[in-house]
């Protein structure tokens, strides 16, 4: 459940969302999904579940801290063994994680915690619209020690909980890159968790991207179209988030939105199987990225729509409405957006929620701006301005 940060009142503890939202209610309910069964793991107890609802109840449970954020959801740091998320944390974790046996939960000190709540909010001020689109699908942080080099991870069996490697702790500003890396991982297990994004027989297609093509090993060279759909998500979001902030990880830095393209063309080859949510996933990342089904790669900027205006016929002029509120890709799977905060939520298709969501983007780069948008957009944005999402200038 999305909630505005104004709705989110100190009373809210009673409400049922808090629940909903929460890693070990979702981990029973997750099991009636069908796509729940790719992970052999125990259902925590109803017991369990209902000695939780209790403690959340109550406020915070024993070892916890709750982040704030702006977005008004809460996410909580797992402290200590005392946290009844603890154990089906760390049993799920090694569950689909064998090779970390030698890794375990570790104890967060006052430090870290606010190291974590300092990254939170640093994902928050210099991005908020993409902060508010995966931050809301995070609910737990745990910290784990490791030998390994691996900086986080996330599993489809730990819905909403990001585990963070204690050494990645001691730098900012990849802690928050790791932070919303991962946080795109549990947006992208929400939307696998109630959508079916491909068909029977996809496990057994596989797509090679370019870069990969010097890696020696078979499974590094050539990526099942599953993998290749959940790489093409997260770089979406990494060209987004270059487009507006220095943030994003050094190594995708200026490639991403490249990849992004190089695997739409890959998994348009396989979209016999693809159902139609698929094939509408597919079309809302190409038009996050100003593309459209089919498009070729131009090396077109990802810096907005600005940009292409000229190229396109001529411009409209406009700008978001004032109170207009995004709240991305939810657990159920729709583009939310919400006219003002007395209004009910309203259902976007792909395309109108990504012109909605760019033109944001650039009015966040030059605040009172109007935005120019592309002669060739023009019924996109009638229909988005008919219903109070957009003005013209």
């Amino acid at each position: 459940m999305l909630l505005d940060s104004e709705d989110y009142g100190a009373g809210v503890a009673m409400w049922p969302e808090r629940f909903i939202e929460d890693p070990l209610v979702r981990m029973a309910a997750a099991l009636v999904a069908p796509s729940s069964t790719r992970v052999a793991v125990a259902p925590p107890s109803t017991a369990a579940v209902i000695d939780r609802c209790s403690q959340l109840a109550q406020g915070t449970p024993d070892g916890e801290a709750a982040i704030a954020g702006r977005g008004g959801v809460p996410i909580h740091v797992v402290l200590s063994s005392e946290s009844s998320l603890w154990a089906p944390i760390e049993s799920r974790w090694i569950a689909e994680f064998p090779d970390e046996t030698n890794a375990a939960l570790g104890t967060v000190s006052d430090e870290e915690y606010a190291a974590l709540a300092a990254a939170v909010d640093e994902l928050w001020s210099r991005a908020p619209v993409l902060a508010r689109a995966v931050l809301l699908h995070v609910h737990a942080i745990a910290v784990f020690d490791s030998p390994r080099t691996v900086g986080s991870c996330t599993a489809f069996s730990l819905p909403g909980v990001v585990l963070i490697n204690r050494v990645v702790l001691r730098d900012p500003l990849k802690l928050a890159d790791l932070l919303y890396h991962e946080a795109v991982h549990c947006k992208y297990y929400d939307i696998m968790t109630v959508a079916a994004l491909l068909k029977e027989g996809a496990s057994r297609r596989y797509v090679a991207p370019p870069w990969h093509a010097d890696k020696a090993a078979e499974k590094d060279r050539l990526w099942v179209v599953e993998r290749a759909l959940g790489a093409f998500h997260v770089y979406v979001h990494y060209a987004a988030l270059d487009s507006m902030t220095d943030l994003g990880s050094e190594r995708w830095r200026g490639s991403a939105r490249e990849r992004a393209q190089a695997l739409a063309e890959l998994l348009a080859t396989e979209t016999a199987f693809f159902t139609r949510e698929g094939s509408e996933f597919l079309a809302w990342g190409l038009a996050v990225l100003g593309l459209e089904p089919g498009h070729e790669a131009t090396g077109e900027s990802a810096k907005g729509l600005r940009q292409t205006a000229a190229a396109d016929g001529r411009p409209t002029a406009v700008r978001s409405a004032r109170d207009v509120r995004l709240y991305g890709l939810e657990p159920l799977g729709y583009f939310l957006v919400r006219r003002d905060r007395s209004a009910a939520l309203q259902r976007l298709d792909a395309a109108s929620w990504a012109m909605l969501t760019r033109i944001r983007w650039e009015e966040q780069h030059e605040p009172g701006a109007a935005v120019a948008v592309p002669a060739g957009h023009a019924r996109a944005i009638r229909a988005l301005t008919n219903a109070g999402y957009l003005e013209a200038v």
